[in-house]
């Protein structure tokens, strides 16, 4: 049986962080879902996936997380779709895959094992046992970005965002963040980037195609001279 080479990179929207109070936590509803699976010896996408998720008719969509993804209550009721079957289908993809990629994974993987368990599915994901693989932690060193410490004053790493980690990476702005199907794709990039020193967009004329398309990346350096 030849070895499994897929990797599986995938990226929620939600409607609130997690809150935590009086030592428990509380957490909002995924209200978008992407993910796309890649073959890592062909370069090639097999698989990509972006679901709105309709949300309990309880529930809404705060202003701030609105401004944030730009989907509206409108559009979550109109376009939005059950949350359980779409949980089903990533955990199978993930299942087949041998690798899980996403930016700040520990905080997607949450919102995933919360809604499973908010809608029946119990601990599904912690049935899988596949590689987790966090572009955020991976590439902390060398997007060196800094935050000011609030206690000593000082400048200490902080964790980038995928925007830094990109402009880092290939020195151009992605437009569009903070739509989990743009996420996607990006992280992707910067995945190839930090784990094989590799622009997927010079190996996979298609990828090139849709990224191009979707993320409008612009130079980061004529951003700088604009902004002047």
């Amino acid at each position: 049986m030849s070895e499994n080479k897929k990797a599986l990179v995938f990226d929620t929207e939600t409607t609130s962080l997690p809150n935590t109070k009086n030592g428990r936590s509380s957490y909002g509803y995924i209200v978008q879902i992407s993910w796309c699976v890649i073959d890592l010896s062909t370069h090639k996408l097999i698989k990509v996936k972006d679901h709105i998720i309709r949300l309990p008719f309880n529930v809404k969509i705060p202003k701030d997380s609105i401004k944030i993804h730009g989907i509206t209550n409108k559009i979550m009721r109109q376009k939005g779709i059950p949350i359980s079957p779409v949980l089903k289908e990533i955990i199978q993809d993930m299942r087949t895959s041998s690798l899980i990629v996403a930016h700040n994974i520990n905080f997607d993987i949450t919102y995933l094992k919360v809604e499973a368990f908010r809608n029946g599915l119990g601990r599904i994901y912690n049935t899988i046992n596949i590689k987790e693989y966090d572009t955020m932690k991976k590439g902390m060193v060398i997007a060196n970005t800094y935050r000011i410490s609030p206690n000593s004053g000082r400048k200490v790493l902080k964790s980038p965002k995928l925007v830094e980690l990109h402009e880092k990476l290939f020195n151009s702005t992605p437009s569009n963040l903070h739509n989990s199907l743009i996420d996607i794709y990006v992280c992707l990039r910067c995945f190839y980037k930090l784990e094989y020193d590799v622009d997927l967009l010079t190996i996979n004329n298609n990828f090139k195609k849709i990224f191009n398309d979707l993320c409008e990346p612009q130079s980061k350096s004529k951003l700088d001279s604009s902004s002047l």
